[in-house]
């Protein structure tokens, strides 16, 4: 009754399953509703069939068709593809074995959360862990570092309308974009 055809009366004598069952490696010539540990259910060939070497546990025979990965390899999904990575891209994060995308605000992170960023990518702005459209209180934004900060950096001003650190007209130190408001020139 487990087996479609045989070649003998036991369980573990099939040559091929009903609907339904996977002819199985282990044990041997079994019929199985579920495949063991490294092998994925194909339903073409009715067969168990091992999945490939760079994952543990598999849903079929391509490195991007991944369910779990061995010790020190994480499992990055991206797309419907879900490979296994010695290393997780800098735009997630490893937690339990598993990759997980930064929040969409952070260009990196600790943790999947939006207040677990790292650094951050323009138009937003670093501050407190988060990734902020606009810089809180009296901080300003510095478009070289993606982040908010006191004093702006030589060469900028603080542009009090958008609170970004805005570029001077070739001078050090402005108080605005125009060359008659510097107020501390290049040095010859």
């Amino acid at each position: 009754s487990y087996c479609k055809t045989c070649s003998g009366p036991t369980n573990s004598e099939c040559l091929s399953c009903n609907i339904g069952t996977y002819l199985s490696p282990n044990p041997p010539s079994a019929c199985v509703s579920s495949c063991s540990s490294g092998l994925y259910q194909n339903p073409s060939t009715g067969l168990c069939e091992p999945c490939n070497a760079a994952c543990q546990n598999c849903f079929g025979a391509s490195a991007t068709e991944c369910v779990d990965c061995f010790t020190g390899h994480f499992l990055l999904s991206i797309g419907g593809s879900s490979s296994c990575v010695s290393s997780c891209p800098v735009t997630h994060v490893a937690v339990s074995g598993v990759c997980q995308k930064c929040d969409s605000t952070c260009k990196t992170c600790s943790g999947s959360l939006p207040t677990q960023c790292l650094t951050c990518a323009l138009p937003n702005f670093f501050r407190d862990g988060m990734c902020l459209p606009q810089c809180p209180g009296i901080y300003y934004g510095d478009n070289s570092t993606a982040t908010c900060i006191l004093d702006c950096p030589d060469y900028t001003f603080p542009k009090v309308a958008t609170k970004i650190c805005s570029k001077c007209a070739n001078c050090v130190s402005c108080t605005g974009f125009k060359i008659t408001e510097c107020t501390f020139c290049d040095k010859p």
